[in-house]
C-alpha cells in the first residue's frame, strides 16, 4: 500500500510540473487570438495543403479564450498558419489570413487578428511572461488594442489618473507583461480603457475577487500571466460593441 501511494503522490507531481510547463520540447507554442470586428468563427489549419474537410478543423470564437481552442503547439520552424473564416467569405479553399513565420523551438507566441473580414490584419508577437516564484504575490498583465476604429487608446486604473498604465498605445499594439500585486488587503483592479484623443471610456474590466484568499476555492490571479485586449468598434451595440477580453497565459516556471 505505501508502495502504491508512493507512485500516486509522484504522478501528481509530474503533472503538476508539466502543467506549469509552456513548451513542450521540439516544439513552440502559438496562442491565437479572434479580434476580427464582425468576423464569426475562425477556423485553423497548420497544414501546408487545404484540408479535406473543414468540419474536422479546430475553432476559435470571436472576443473569447478558451485553452483547448486558442492554444497550439506546433512543430517548431517554418510553421504554416492558415486560417478559414465560417461562414466563407473567400473564394473556395483561400484561407482568411495565411503566412508561415519561423518559431524556434521552445519559444512563446501570440497572434492577434484584427480588421475586418473584408481586409483582415493582424501582429505576431514572441511572448515573454513574468516568472512569478512561489511567494511573490502577484501576476503579470499586458494591453493589447484591436479596436477597428484604429484610434491610439490610453489605459488607467479607476482609482489613479488617465494613462497610469499606458498613455498611448496605438492600434495593433502590443505591451510588455508588467507586474501587478494580488495581495488580500487589496481592492479588485478596474482597468480603463479609454480613446487616448478624447478621454472617453471605451470599455473596462475588473479583476473580480482580486483578494480572494485561496481556502475555499484558488485564487484565479496569483502567480498567473494574462492579456486584456480591446476589441470591437466604436459606438456599436451588440457583438461588435467594445469590450475587454482576458486572455490567460498561465503560470510560467523559473
Amino acid at each position: 500500500m505505501k508502495q502504491i501511494i508512493t507512485g500516486i503522490i509522484c504522478s501528481l507531481l509530474l503533472i503538476a510540473c508539466s502543467k506549469e510547463e509552456p513548451v513542450r520540447q521540439g516544439s513552440t507554442s502559438l496562442l491565437i487570438f479572434h479580434g476580427i470586428a464582425g468576423g464569426n468563427i475562425i477556423r485553423t489549419n497548420f497544414s501546408a495543403t487545404p484540408p479535406a474537410t473543414f468540419y474536422n478543423l479546430n475553432l476559435v470564437q470571436y472576443g473569447s479564450f478558451f485553452p483547448s481552442t486558442n492554444l497550439y503547439s506546433p512543430v517548431a520552424g517554418t510553421v504554416n498558419i492558415n486560417l478559414y473564416h465560417v461562414p466563407d467569405t473567400m473564394p473556395k479553399d483561400e484561407p482568411l489570413i495565411s503566412l508561415k513565420p519561423e518559431l524556434p523551438e521552445g519559444s512563446m507566441h501570440s497572434l492577434f487578428l484584427a480588421g475586418t473580414t473584408e481586409t483582415p490584419e493582424y501582429v505576431l508577437v514572441n511572448d515573454e511572461p513574468l516568472p512569478l516564484p512561489a511567494g511573490d504575490s502577484a501576476m503579470g498583465l499586458r494591453f493589447v488594442n484591436l479596436l477597428q476604429d484604429n484610434i491610439p487608446v490610453s489605459i488607467n486604473i479607476a482609482t489613479r489618473e488617465e494613462g497610469s498604465e499606458v498613455t498611448n498605445l496605438p492600434y495593433k499594439a502590443v505591451t510588455e507583461f508588467k507586474k501587478y500585486d494580488v495581495k488580500m488587503d487589496l481592492a479588485d483592479y478596474v482597468f480603463e480603457f479609454r480613446n487616448a484623443n478624447t478621454g472617453t471610456v471605451i470599455a473596462s474590466y475588473t479583476t473580480a475577487q482580486i483578494a480572494n484568499d485561496g481556502k475555499l476555492i484558488p485564487n484565479a490571479w496569483i502567480y498567473k500571466n494574462f492579456a486584456f485586449a480591446l476589441v470591437g468598434k466604436i459606438n456599436e451595440t451588440g457583438t461588435l460593441k467594445p469590450k475587454i477580453a482576458k486572455i490567460n497565459y498561465g503560470r510560467v516556471s523559473n
